[in-house]
């Protein structure tokens, strides 16, 4: 989309055949009407000769957002994760870097990245932002989320009080939806509307904006029907994992020569033994009781490895089971 300029810019209509094609990417929301409206754009322009757009279209499953919204990506195009990679390394490597120096600097890099998450999942613990409405689902995001997506969350409960949804039909348990939003388009306002479906039985809402599929956040217009709905809360599997400020991320444990591990510790051990511990700490989660578990486990460990002299633990028990006893408090 940044090379319409370069390659149609020749044209007498150029501005009226750039909005057309912006808006045929950008606001259509199945794949039949961006072929309608992209057909349109050809045949009122006469631009059937242009091979670029050809090309274009000849790919369009790998570019149009009505093609890849099916796909999670976190909210992430390519070109974000371009830029991000870059800003990840700001200030740590330049084009003069040498191999040995980007080793080391990597090492520096994310323990800075490390340390800012940690800060990060720190203040999302002890700082909540305000609730900007009385729903109980937002309650939900705010106690669950880190603040930086709880934001965004919030970002689309703003956009609430522009949706009006509105109940087409009903057959079984599937109810389907019109949910209209006002938006304002090049200083004009506009109505969109988004088909909305909703499973009573399974608690289970559908925009065809897909937002959740693509960025893993609830659309306004989902939320639109739960209000409509007097539904409070949302299922779990609307909050992501991958999202929560109580989660351990795994990569925060990876070893770096910051980590203080010597040479001599056989890293293919301390990975298989990493991924287990961190598995088990991801059990307990908040939990005081297992997280006690845990700890008396820990220190039963040390002490059997402390007192293990062979070397090759022979003189283990035989039995697969572990000989740790947390006993029943």
């Amino acid at each position: 989309m940044k090379k319409i300029s370069e390659k149609l810019k020749g044209y007498a209509q150029y501005e009226a055949i750039k909005l057309a094609i912006q808006n045929a990417v950008y606001d259509c929301l199945t794949r039949v009407e961006f072929e309608s409206k992209w057909e349109e754009m050809l045949v009122t322009f006469n631009l059937y000769d242009n091979e670029w757009l050809g090309v274009l279209y000849d790919e369009w499953n790998r570019w149009v957002p009505v093609y890849v919204k099916d796909i999670f990506w976190a909210g992430m195009s390519t070109t974000q994760r371009s830029e991000s990679m870059n800003a990840f390394f700001d200030g740590y490597v330049n084009p003069k870097t040498t191999l040995k120096q980007f080793v080391e600097k990597y090492d520096n890099v994310l323990r800075n990245k490390v340390e800012k998450e940690k800060k990060a999942d720190f203040k999302s613990r002890h700082k909540l932002f305000d609730c900007l409405t009385i729903y109980g689902f937002e309650k939900q995001f705010q106690q669950a989320y880190t603040n930086a997506k709880f934001k965004e969350v919030q970002g689309e409960l703003k956009r609430l009080i522009y949706c009006q949804a509105v109940i087409v039909k009903e057959e079984g348990s599937i109810s389907t939806y019109n949910v209209q939003e006002a938006m304002v388009v090049c200083e004009k306002m506009k109505h969109v509307d988004f088909v909305v479906y909703f499973n009573s039985t399974e608690c289970e809402v559908q925009c065809i904006c897909r937002l959740f599929k693509f960025r893993g956040i609830m659309c306004a217009h989902s939320l639109a029907v739960l209000v409509r709905r007097c539904i409070n809360e949302v299922p779990s599997k609307y909050i992501l994992p991958r999202w929560r400020k109580d989660v351990d991320r795994e990569y925060a444990c990876i070893k770096t020569t910051y980590t203080g591990f010597g040479n001599d510790f056989n890293a293919s051990t301390y990975e298989r033994m990493n991924k287990k511990l961190i598995a088990i700490v991801q059990l307990a989660g908040n939990s005081e009781g297992k997280t006690r578990i845990v700890d008396l486990g820990l220190d039963e460990i040390k002490e059997i490895v402390m007192k293990e002299e062979s070397g090759d633990g022979s003189n283990l028990p035989c039995s697969t089971k572990s000989p740790i006893h947390t006993g029943s408090t």
